[in-house]
């Protein structure tokens, strides 16, 4: 089995602490196999773009494990 390009484990990502605390993502796990495709669809606001940036290391995840 070939290894996977990209695996996230119940990251989670929280703007602010306390009562003002957001969560933008929440438990997310994700797998990407090599050579694969891959679309995000949904609402502005739901975290799209949090995502790719927690996915492309340029954000880092409030807990949980992003491999690449």
């Amino acid at each position: 089995m070939t290894a996977p390009a990209l695996a996230l484990s119940a990251v989670t990502l929280t703007y602010g602490s306390g009562d003002t605390a957001f969560t933008a993502l929440r438990g997310i796990d994700l797998v990407v196999e090599p050579g694969r495709m891959m679309l995000m669809l949904g609402p502005s606001g739901s975290g799209k773009t949090t995502l790719l940036q927690v996915m492309g290391c340029l954000k880092p995840a409030t807990t949980g494990s992003v491999e690449l």
